[in-house]
């Protein structure tokens, strides 16, 4: 598992600069700082607050690339909901790319969240132009699906690796550097009842797991937020 960035609370300014460590996978780790700098006049930035829909006041039919922030997308099969956590440096709403008015998950900001839109043909036609970033956005949806996979869909494995896994996930993607006494990774947004339904283990299942972490002391909570206190002590437990 990869540790996470040197993460501060989000800048926008230092994202759109290129100054701000992205999180490895995402579409914006390794994205050359010409080719950014290239799209960043083509699309509208938008800040959104937690709680609010992704395209609420922003660019209708939009497709964004997460500047900053914690949102949760779901969908629902056969009665069952599907909950997925997406983060900075992410690309959301891919869908329309291909049709613009096609239906995709329902996005909500789990924290105050920045993205940048793009009209869906704008985005197009860089990518059309731009084989290195078309395929930079091709890699970065494919390593989203093996880490979903990873992360969501190992039913079998015992609930205490299984929460800790999403935790360290949550921690490298959306985590902040924490200003209280112990330090750590923040992670602001998901809440208890969020990481029960992503994982679909049953609450009190998620709650002894998250009891084991803070016995252990990888873990602690704080107002509406886990603190990571001991990643590397999270991924160990994570891999069992």
């Amino acid at each position: 598992m990869t540790p996470p960035p040197n993460l501060e609370s989000f800048r926008v300014p230092d994202v759109l600069a290129g100054r701000r460590p992205m999180p490895e996978g995402s579409f914006l780790h390794g994205l050359a700082p010409r080719l950014w700098s290239s799209m960043i006049p083509l699309g509208q930035t938008r800040a959104y607050a937690k709680g609010e829909p992704l395209t609420t006041g922003g660019p209708e039919e939009a497709v964004h690339i997460v500047l900053g922030g914690c949102v949760s997308q779901q969908r629902s099969h056969f009665g069952t909901s599907i909950l997925r956590f997406r983060g900075t440096g992410q690309v959301l709403e891919e869908q329309r790319l291909l049709d613009p008015g096609a239906p995709g998950p329902a996005t909500t900001c789990l924290s105050e969240t920045v993205t940048l839109g793009f009209a869906p043909d704008v985005l197009w036609k860089v990518l059309t132009r731009h084989v290195v970033i078309e395929r930079k956005l091709l890699l970065s949806l494919e390593t989203r699906n093996r880490t979903d996979e990873r992360i969501y869909s190992t039913f079998k494995r015992p609930a205490l690796a299984r929460v800790s896994t999403l935790l360290h996930h949550l921690g490298a993607t959306v985590g902040v550097r924490d200003q209280g006494r112990y330090g750590g990774v923040r992670i602001e947004g998901p809440s208890q009842y969020n990481l029960t339904e992503a994982l679909q283990l049953g609450q009190s299942t998620v709650e002894q797991a998250l009891g084991e972490l803070r016995e252990k002391e990888v873990i602690h909570n704080r107002y509406r937020a886990i603190v990571v206190r001991d990643m590397a002590a999270l991924a160990a437990i994570a891999r069992r």
